[in-house]
């Protein structure tokens, strides 16, 4: 039986976007079970595939903070001892930038990961014994999917994707949150606001919704957030606003939902892992390269202005627009209510 560590330590949406490569190997190799090497504040994903034994979490955020300190107190050291304490038949980096491969370079086992013209980061292609080429251009999850098939040699299969969820790892909810008998899960936040649709076409969409009967339940994470999901829901006792909770009772609550609008955030890639129909909206960032992978997921993306997408955290445009990003300004509420109903019924 091989044990493998995988190397894929951010974001939340790329760790979910792993699983269905680590389905797709354990199925054709029965046995074949991993570790998984993610940042601390993803530690609680990878645990949720069934394959994936033992999460080593790394603390490269907070180690950047005080350096010196965590040196001192031996917290280093100690994660180096640790994930060198086991020896490896596969190392797969499948993040491919060059602290990914440093890491990587730490570990016991023999390195795999992607050639000089596939890799994020040039450079990271110098620490693998193998390397593999994978065009840039396809969807993040299908290039991993592709990449552990070459390594483990079977054929990709054809079949459903299975992201391999153990359902069974999702926290239970907190007392007393009671949850509508049917509602639909509305993902209005983002890590940038060059991600963030305009607040008025939000109303409009939520203001359509609830006329044909539907409810809603929006999360949040920070105070900022809170705040923007608190203007959205404007005292409407149809729309609920969950309490603090951590990311897997959001994951809990994601999968009771009948249906999903999403911005391009890691809760997006959270539906479509739990087979949540969703529409997702993409402005500055790429459907063809990150979009939501899966079933009954539906993507919207701006065709307008012309330099949509353009990979950026921070909108450059300057063109005169009634609301921003101009990118995301130009989906229209129509265009997601027409997206999004077919999926409900």
């Amino acid at each position: 039986m091989k044990k493998i560590l995988i190397v894929k330590m951010t974001s939340m949406g790329d760790l979910i976007q792993t699983f269905p490569a680590l389905t797709d190997a354990a199925n054709a190799n029965p046995g074949l079970r991993f570790d998984w090497l993610a940042d601390e504040a993803f530690q609680e994903i990878p645990r949720l595939h069934s394959a994936v034994d033992k999460v080593i979490s790394v603390s490269f955020r907070r180690w950047k903070k005080n350096i010196k300190q965590c040196l001192v107190s031996g917290e280093v050291s100690e994660f180096i001892k640790e994930l060198r304490s086991k020896q490896y038949d596969m190392v797969i980096d499948a993040q491919s930038n060059l602290k990914s491969a440093l890491v990587s370079l730490l570990t016991k086992g023999r390195r795999y990961g992607l050639n000089k013209t596939s890799v994020r980061e040039y450079g990271a292609h110098l620490v693998y014994h193998k390397k593999i080429g994978i065009d840039r251009s396809q969807n993040h999850a299908l290039r991993i999917r592709k990449m552990m098939a070459v390594f483990l040699n079977y054929e990709l299969p054809s079949s459903l994707i299975d992201y391999g969820i153990n359902r069974t790892l999702l926290a239970p909810l907190p007392g007393g949150l009671i949850l509508p008998p049917k509602f639909i899960f509305v993902t209005a936040i983002a890590s940038t606001n060059a991600k963030l649709w305009p607040e008025p076409y939000w109303k409009e969409v939520f203001a359509d919704l609830i006329n044909s009967g539907h409810e809603l339940v929006l999360p949040w994470w920070s105070p900022e957030e809170k705040e923007r999901v608190l203007r959205l829901q404007d005292n409407n006792s149809r729309i609920h606003i969950l309490p603090p909770m951590n990311l897997m009772q959001k994951a809990k609550v994601l999968s009771m939902a009948s249906g999903s609008i999403s911005l391009d955030t890691g809760l997006a890639h959270m539906a479509a892992a739990l087979d949540v129909p969703n529409v997702s909206l993409y402005g500055p960032s790429s459907a063809q390269l990150s979009g939501t992978y899966g079933v009954n997921q539906i993507h919207l993306s701006a065709a307008d202005p012309s330099c949509a997408p353009c990979l950026k955290n921070t909108c450059t445009y300057q063109g005169t627009v009634k609301y921003e990003p101009a990118c995301l300004a130009n989906i229209k509420p129509k265009q997601v209510l027409d997206a999004l109903y077919p999926l409900l019924f």
